[in-house]
């Protein structure tokens, strides 16, 4: 039977009395009450991808749009909302999305002509953008230069091809996964973590048994309960689910997802664990649970 792939996404924060748990969308980080989910998991929810996320901590949408820069040859304005990339094709990683009509001035452009080399009026890294996406509103692109782009990449398959994976090979591809996204953003590796890993595998587990797809447990347990229960002491940490697929396809669906991303590259997050469990009788084949936080001792 074919089954279909499902994600979720979750950001917890210990200094809370629970997790937040109002579905947001990407990227305002604000979650609206009408969206909250129940209070119970509730079995088979529609195929989307959540996260629920303080707004303080990610601050990814600028507050205010600069002026134009005499220093900058031109600027330009995206004309909907684009994914700006770590170099000059789609074989190279998304960094992040701009949001329609972000301004950002044109540091340089590849050797084509095909692509900008932007700077975020955030300070943040600049990235490329394909050139059809930008409108060019102030000065003259013929004067912004070529830049040097970091060697293309090895693409990352879209899926394994068909091989098959115990559950212990399944979460070493995917820790190594996540891990190479990490070192592609500049990002320390965050480590493998046998309690995280036990708690990723007891949600995954749960999933299984009762048939059901959601961050809260089956008796209402939220993500920063399990941890707890672990005996871990975290300041922040996050979590992302997924179910019905291989370890190239849950590393590619998360990655495009602004939120699931988020989590992913969160520069504060120094460990990880991952609980991947099979199942015959339940909707999906697969249950995957990576558990993320920045742990302290006490």
């Amino acid at each position: 039977m074919l089954r279909q792939l499902r994600v979720y996404g979750l950001f917890g924060f210990i200094f809370l009395l629970s997790a937040c748990r109002a579905p947001v969308p990407a990227p305002t980080f604000t979650a609206p009450p009408s969206t909250a989910l129940p209070s119970t998991p509730t079995t088979h929810p529609a195929i989307t991808a959540i996260a629920t996320l303080t707004p303080t901590q990610l601050s990814l949408t600028p507050t205010s749009t600069p002026s134009p820069s005499p220093a900058s040859a031109a600027w330009g304005r995206t004309i909907d909302i684009t994914n700006c990339r770590a170099g000059p094709s789609t074989d190279f990683l998304i960094s992040r999305s701009l949001p329609s009509g972000q301004e950002a001035a044109l540091l340089g452009v590849s050797p084509e002509r095909t692509w900008w080399l932007l700077q975020p009026p955030d300070g943040s890294a600049p990235c490329w953008v394909w050139g059809p996406l930008v409108d060019i509103f102030h000065g003259d692109p013929a004067n912004v230069p070529l830049a040097d782009a970091p060697p293309t990449p090895t693409p990352i398959p879209q899926n394994a091809g068909g091989r098959s994976f115990t559950a212990e090979e399944y979460e070493d591809a995917l820790f190594d996964l996540l891990n190479l996204a990490r070192s592609q953003h500049g990002l320390p590796p965050a480590e493998r973590n046998a309690a995280l890993d036990a708690a990723a595998r007891l949600h995954s587990a749960d999933m299984t048994q009762h048939d059901f797809f959601a961050h809260l447990s089956y008796d209402g347990r939220d993500f920063n309960a399990r941890l707890t229960e672990q005996g871990l002491y975290f300041s922040n940490g996050g979590e992302t689910i997924y179910a019905g697929g291989d370890p190239y396809q849950a590393y590619h669906i998360w990655m495009g997802s602004d939120v699931h991303r988020n989590i992913i590259l969160h520069p504060s997050f120094t460990s990880l664990g991952v609980g991947v469990v099979y199942v015959e009788d339940a909707t999906y084949d697969v249950y995957v649970t990576v558990d993320f936080a920045a742990l302290y001792m006490p």
